[in-house]
């Protein structure tokens, strides 16, 4: 704060630290060799609606997940918000202000906090909450006739200030898990379940991240290899992506029950095993969301009863 005082050192204003531009030089990472990003976090906040309405990073990642999810909604910064029990002073001795940071800079990465801290502490729980806080999920059945329908699920990304996901988004993992059951609980499809015994996800999941290769092609998860991005499949904020599952319904199927989940790993199982030792650490799976909806099914047809996913 410019009216910052110490009687104990020489004290200084700083711009830059009320500005996302200090939060760029972690959070813009270039490869050393190719100078490829292989993160962008701070330019896909740049380019944002957040941005454009003066939302900085420290706005949502240094308030309680309550305030930032305000902040989110009504694209306000936390102190032009009425009641957010944010007041207090900052050192002893200091003057009472409107609003006092929290200096956890809690994120996304749940992971870590749980190794280092454990699931009971207060940034795994935080992290959750951040998480599952973000996206909303919509449905839309339509059917295309011989008992073939389509589901597609809409995945918004509602409340992050950047990408879903952002950071290393060759090894983070967004994922959908769909699954369709009838009324006489036969499983019609089924996609994106992890496996029990590697904790791996299916090769067909439907994974919001990007794709790398290194200098010769192949992909990889590495950061110090990736050349390029062959495939970008993120979420921009106030975006969406849409997936679209086919499945069969049996001619004396009453109902279907559509089940839609977004999941969220910071990295993936395999990855934990290759850099850490097999079995060394489970990685969390922290569930951000889930949709379920029941549709009447008349001879072979859904009826679709529910209002239509927003097509624009």
């Amino acid at each position: 704060m410019k009216d910052s005082s110490s009687p104990f050192h020489a004290t200084q204003y700083s711009e830059l630290h009320n500005s996302s531009k200090f939060c760029a030089n972690c959070h813009n990472i270039f490869h050393p060799d190719n100078n490829f990003p292989i993160e962008r976090t701070y330019d896909e906040w740049k380019y944002s609606i957040y941005a454009q309405n003066d939302i900085q990073c420290m706005d949502c990642h240094m308030v309680p997940v309550n305030v930032a999810i305000r902040v989110a909604d009504t694209l306000t910064r936390p102190h032009k918000l009425k009641n957010t029990g944010l007041s207090g002073v900052a050192a002893i001795g200091g003057p009472v202000r409107e609003l006092v940071h929290d200096h956890a800079f809690v994120g996304g990465n749940a992971a870590m906090a749980s190794v280092l801290e454990g699931k009971e502490s207060v940034s795994y729980q935080e992290s959750v909450k951040r998480l599952q806080s973000v996206a909303s999920l919509e449905l839309k059945v339509n059917t295309r006739g011989g008992g073939l329908h389509d589901v597609v699920v809409k995945v918004n990304n509602d409340r992050a200030g950047h990408n879903l996901p952002t950071s290393l988004t060759e090894v983070r993992q967004v994922w959908l898990e769909v699954v369709i059951t009838d009324d006489k609980e036969r499983e019609l499809l089924r996609s994106g379940t992890l496996d029990k015994d590697s904790n791996d996800l299916p090769k067909d999941t439907t994974i919001f991240n990007v794709t790398a290769v290194d200098k010769d092609g192949k992909h990889t998860e590495f950061p110090w290899e990736i050349v390029r991005f062959t495939t970008v499949n993120t979420i921009p904020p106030r975006g969406y992506k849409k997936t679209k599952y086919s499945f069969n319904v049996f001619p004396d199927s009453g109902h279907v029950k559509v089940v839609a989940t977004l999941h969220y790993r910071s990295f993936s199982q395999h990855l934990a095993d290759f850099l850490l030792g097999k079995g060394e650490v489970k990685v969390p799976n922290v569930t951000m969301v889930t949709l379920e909806k029941q549709y009447p099914v008349k001879d072979q047809k859904i009826v679709d009863e529910h209002k239509a996913t927003d097509e624009h």
